[in-house]
């Protein structure tokens, strides 16, 4: 079993982009302008890489009721019925093959 580190990495990154923001707030750039500037730039990155990180961890929203990015799985799980229904048709028609080489040919 694989140990899972997804809640681990998301608290890491979380705890730093709080942190880091915390930090541009409390800083004291002057001219005020400039430290606007830099909060708002700072924050929309973070936050930015944040939505990017929890979006690829699961990027077509299949198990969330609120999704944007809903895909739908249903031809792949067609393709996979379909792939198991000819692999099981196959699996019978070489046993059947089988059956009928050990059996005596008459003559």
């Amino acid at each position: 079993m694989k140990p899972n580190f997804i809640h681990l990495d998301y608290f890491i990154a979380s705890t730093t982009t709080v942190l880091l923001l915390l930090g541009l707030v409390f800083a004291r750039i002057e001219p005020f302008y400039e430290s606007i500037f830099f909060l708002v730039v700072g924050s929309f990155l973070l936050l930015f890489l944040m939505f990017l990180i929890r979006d690829m961890d699961n990027p077509f929203g299949n198990y969330e009721n609120s999704s944007s990015e809903d895909v739908s799985l249903n031809p792949l799980e067609a393709a996979l019925s379909d792939l198991q229904a000819r692999v099981a048709a196959e699996r019978l028609r070489v046993s059947g093959d089988l059956t009928q080489d050990s059996e005596p040919q008459p003559g």
